[in-house]
């Protein structure tokens, strides 16, 4: 690939990261004002899946690396390392989110819950209807 071209394509990610985290940000802020814990659950997901992506990347760029003085045979472990780190964060997330719903419902004390509000609402159809519910195929060219 030209550098010009992994440039661009360099570019577009970030500015994809960049409207991924503001959608991010919105669904954070619609949960906690519509009170919906599904929203907030899904806004943490989706920016584990940015934070993922972001380190994916990285260790992709880093592993391309040349050989130097110190790293003889070059860097291609690093492209390893990173999904370990990938994995450990994406599992963190996935046991945080699970265990807070399973100490709710252990708990049996639901009296604090409330329906979620229309804003949640609001922005969760709005959110499905743009396809904003995950990271699209431009991340998969990384």
């Amino acid at each position: 690939m030209t550098s010009q071209k992994q440039q661009l394509n360099e570019q577009k990610m970030i500015n994809h990261l960049s409207t991924v985290v503001i959608l991010t940000a919105f669904k954070l802020l619609a949960g906690i004002i519509g009170h919906s814990g599904a929203m907030i659950s899904d806004a943490v997901h989706s920016l584990s899946d940015v934070f993922a992506t972001f380190i994916a990347f990285l260790g992709v760029k880093l592993s391309k690396k040349s050989a130097d003085s110190e790293h003889p045979y070059g860097h291609d472990r690093l492209e390893c390392v990173a999904s370990m780190v990938l994995a450990a964060i994406l599992l963190a997330t996935g046991i945080g989110i699970g265990m807070s719903g399973v100490k709710t419902i252990i708990a049996g004390d639901y009296s604090h819950l409330q329906a979620p509000g229309t804003i949640a609402l609001v922005a969760a159809r709005f959110l499905q209807k743009r396809g904003c519910s995950g990271i699209p195929d431009i991340m998969r060219r990384f």
